[in-house]
Order: structure tokens, then C-alpha cells, then sequence
């Protein structure tokens, strides 16, 4: 038995093709890692045992620092954990041990302190004392076929809604079709979806773009259009009759139109057209899949630390791992506690303002008052100026709150909300329960703009566009000067707090 060690993208293709007659063998998935790599310029290894031209055992690895369970490690992973949700690793049951042994070996002469197989779909009899299962949700055909997505009563209903609504179109890109310009789309789109959750998108890593351009001989883009705006995206992969639900993306301006379920919906009557056998959601324990599947399979992860101090720490933050809920009770009573100490310090001071019937404000003809009480409005405005959307917008408008902007030249300059419901105030750790009138709060003032009297301004444009003979309250931490001048000369007066509370 030959231990083989190659790290020339072309010795591998090379060592891979001799192998080309065997075929439970990834060698698809090896030669498309390997085309990233070379696209991206990443280091990769090729690590198996090799007989007579019989590969026993198998797979790309790479390098670089990593990020688990909270430390850094110099790590030697299976090339492909941020690219495909499942891994492919070639391995005989009979040489499992001798396998995995020989990794580490090779992992610590090359200094590092981490060897780590992710995401692997079947279970190969590795040994590990750090093994992790992950459930992996799929709709099976053979079990209640594909219309147990789409046949659901509240998918179709919300799918009519769109069609009368809008000019509802569907478009499946394959192979060739599949242009740069269209995964430039997803990758605007995945960028804008997951900073409306306050998360990094993976778009933002240099070269991520190259791994959904190369090789789409097996891949899908599913587009949902509502009129000539983009709704929902995927980009999936076709592996064994099966579609593999990769990078899902929604147009956050359509959120209230469940179109995520749309794209489900849409990718099931595709899998049964296409006669495939399985739709697989991938990776992720997002609540929606539930609800959309029929069975489960499992994922591995093994972990591998090296030496006894990467052993003793990696076991510590294991063992915590496995007690998150713990952890999560104590950040939550620690958080309380917070909130009481500093409702404490805060001293807040309140304010209430008849409407105006006039504001007596007159702004430049460049500068325009705005009242956003839809989320596409929002949407369209902070798209507009540049500026960061975020599901607390969405929650807010949904709660029948109003956004009001001065902007200029689509450029937002300042802005703050109105609510006529009970409202939980951060400062006090108390709920602001007001019953004759509308509470304006979370007022902010993009800093090229403060200083000239912006928010002042915005304030009585409020005050006008309120309902006649209303009253507003406002509050702003005593510490806040500037912010406190300005609504006294805006007409709003002083009140005790207590009596609204």
C-alpha cells in the first residue's frame, strides 16, 4: 500500500485520471475542488493510500487558520467545508484508522495543531473523540413525492397572492446559462439579506464568487420574478438525482410574501419535472425547513486537535458546547441584570407637543420630507440613500409604526419613528404606555449632516403631519444637550414621567 502525498494541482489531476476506473470514487467533486482552487489560488494537498492504481482511500485537503468552537487553530481541513454543504473523503472501512492516523501524522510534521473532516454524508467509521452529528432535512419522493411542498393550502394561497399581484414569472438557468451577471445578482442580493439579520455575508470574501462560476455542469440558478424586480434566487447543485438546496436568496422588499417558501415551492415542481429522486435542504436548522420535509439523514463532523495542550483545551470548550443551553440561561440572566444596573444610571427626560397646523419650516427645494408606513417604501428609500437595512425596520413597520426621513438628493440625512402602541424603553428597562397620542422615538442624524439644525426641522415637519389636535411625546437622555435644546425649541414642553409610565 503506497501513501500518497501530492500538492501540484496538475500531479493531482494527473494521479486523479489513473484512478478513472473506478467508479465509487468522487472524482467529479475532486477535479471541480480543484478547479476552485486553482481559480482562487489556495494550497491543496492529495492524501490516500493508492494500490496498483486502486484508491482505498482518499480526499483534498488545504490549510489556513480557522476559527472552531471559538479559538484559532493552524488547521488541515477537507477542502470544500465553505463551499459545498457535504464533503467529499473517500475511505475503506478496512483502513479507516491506518487512514485517519496517517492525516494526523502528516498534519503535525507540518506544524499544524488542528485536523478537522467536516460535513461528511455518510458515516466511514472514523474514530474521533470530538464527533459531531448534524440533522440534515430532505424531502424523499418515494415517501409522499414533491407535492407534499407544493400542494400545501398556505403555499398556494400566498403563490395566488403573487400571481394577481404581480406578473409572476419563474426561470431555471443551467450549465452555460448561467452568466457572471447572474450570479452578481445573488451575490448583491446575499449581501443585503444578511446584513437585514446583522450577519457578514460570505459575498464579502474575496474570489467567493469564483467557486459559483466555475464548473456549472451540475448546477441550478432558479429565479422568481415579480414583474421586473427579482423576489427569490437559488443556486443549487444536481448530485445523484438529487437537488441540493445550496444558496437561497430573497429580495428582503417582498419579505411579507413568504418568498422563500416560493422558492421551495417552485424547486419541488422543477425536482418532479426533472424525475429526480431527491430534494436535499442542505446544511442549517432554520425553522422553515420542518415544515417542508419528510425525512432526515445525518452529517458527520470529526475533530482531531493535535498534541496534548491543543487536546486539553479543545475537550474544555467540548464539553461547554455540549451545555449551550446552560450557557444561554446565564446570558440571559446576565443581560437582565445589565439592563436593571443601567435603567439605574439613565436619566431620561420626557417631553409632550400639541400637533401643529402649520411647522412655519420651510425647507430647501432640495431637501424633502418622507413618511414611510409600507416596507417596500423603506426598502426602496434606504436602497436609495445607501443605507443599511435591517429586520427591526420590517418588524416595526409590521407593528404599524411610521419611518419619517428629510433626504436630499435620495440621500437620507436624518430620521425617526412614530408608534401609537405600548413601547419598551431601553434606557429605563420600563414600557412606555401612552393611550391620547403617538410616541416618537429613535430619532438618528447621519454625522456629515449634524450640526445645522436637521433634526429640529424633521421634528415639526412631524408635528404637522401628525393627526390635528394629537399629542406627541417624545424622550432623550438628560445627558444629551444638544438633542434636548432641540426639541424644547421645537414647542415641545417638559412632563413628569411617572404619570407615563
Amino acid at each position: 500500500m503506497q501513501k500518497v502525498i501530492l500538492n501540484s494541482n496538475a500531479e493531482i489531476v494527473e494521479k486523479i485520471d489513473s484512478l478513472s476506473n473506478q467508479p465509487d470514487l468522487p472524482i467529479t467533486q475532486w477535479k471541480e475542488l480543484l478547479q476552485i482552487s486553482s481559480n482562487r489560488r489556495d494550497h491543496v494537498f492529495f492524501l490516500a493510500f493508492i494500490d496498483n492504481n486502486h484508491c482505498f482511500s482518499g480526499a483534498i485537503f488545504s490549510e489556513k487558520k480557522r476559527r472552531i468552537a471559538g479559538l484559532n487553530y493552524s488547521c488541515l481541513f477537507l477542502y470544500g467545508y465553505d463551499f459545498f454543504d457535504f464533503n467529499s473523503l473517500h475511505v475503506d472501512d478496512k483502513y479507516a484508522i491506518n487512514y485517519t492516523s496517517f492525516l494526523q501524522n502528516f498534519a503535525q510534521s507540518k506544524g499544524f495543531n488542528f485536523l478537522t473532516l467536516e460535513n461528511l454524508y455518510q458515516n466511514n467509521r472514523l474514530q474521533s473523540s470530538f464527533t459531531l452529528e448534524e440533522e440534515i432535512a430532505l424531502l424523499d419522493n418515494s415517501i409522499d413525492g414533491f407535492s407534499y411542498i407544493y400542494s400545501k393550502k398556505g403555499v398556494k394561497r400566498d403563490r395566488n397572492t403573487l400571481v394577481k399581484k404581480f406578473n409572476y414569472q419563474v426561470k431555471h438557468f443551467q450549465g452555460q446559462d448561467i452568466t457572471e451577471n447572474l450570479i452578481n445578482q445573488l451575490a448583491s442580493l446575499h449581501k443585503e439579506r444578511w446584513a437585514f439579520d446583522n450577519v457578514k455575508s460570505s459575498f464579502f470574501e474575496e474570489n467567493r464568487k469564483t467557486f459559483y462560476n466555475s464548473n456549472t455542469s451540475n448546477k441550478l440558478l432558479t429565479i422568481i420574478y415579480a414583474d421586473d424586480d427579482i423576489l427569490a434566487m437559488h443556486y443549487g447543485m444536481i448530485v445523484d438525482k438529487k437537488l441540493i438546496f445550496h444558496t437561497a436568496v430573497i429580495n428582503i422588499k417582498y419579505y411579507q410574501y413568504s418568498p422563500m417558501a416560493m422558492l421551495l415551492f417552485e424547486s419541488a415542481i422543477f425536482c418532479e419535472d426533472n424525475h429526480l429522486n431527491e430534494f436535499n435542504l442542505g446544511l442549517g436548522d432554520e425553522s422553515y425547513k420542518n415544515r417542508f420535509t419528510n425525512s432526515f439523514t445525518l452529517s458527520y463532523t470529526y475533530h482531531y486537535p493535535l498534541g496534548t495542550f491543543n487536546k486539553l483545551r479543545f475537550y474544555l470548550l467540548f464539553i461547554l458546547s455540549q451545555n449551550k443551553s446552560k450557557l444561554d440561561f446565564l446570558f440571559l440572566f446576565l443581560k437582565k441584570v445589565y439592563r436593571s444596573s443601567i435603567s439605574l444610571t439613565n436619566k431620561l427626560c420626557f417631553y409632550n407637543a400639541l400637533t401643529l397646523q402649520d411647522s412655519g419650516v420651510v425647507l430647501s427645494s432640495s431637501i424633502k420630507f418622507s413618511v414611510c408606513s409600507s416596507f417596500p417604501q423603506l426598502v426602496e428609500a434606504f436602497r436609495d440613500s445607501g443605507s443599511l437595512i435591517e429586520r427591526y425596520h420590517y418588524n416595526r413597520i409590521m407593528n404599524k409604526e411610521e419611518l419619517y426621513f428629510l433626504s436630499e438628493d435620495k440621500k437620507i440625512i436624518c430620521y425617526g419613528w412614530s408608534t401609537k402602541k405600548p413601547l419598551f424603553v431601553f434606557e429605563k428597562n420600563k414600557t412606555l404606555d401612552i393611550k391620547d397620542g403617538v410616541i416618537l422615538y429613535d430619532f438618528f442624524t447621519y454625522e456629515e449632516f449634524r450640526n445645522n439644525g436637521f433634526y429640529q426641522k424633521l421634528l415639526k415637519k412631524i408635528l404637522t403631519h401628525l393627526e390635528p389636535n394629537s399629542i406627541a411625546y417624545i424622550y432623550a437622555l438628560k445627558s444629551n444637550i444638544a438633542s434636548n435644546k432641540a426639541i424644547l425649541k421645537t414647542g415641545f414642553q417638559a412632563i413628569n414621567s411617572s404619570k407615563i409610565f
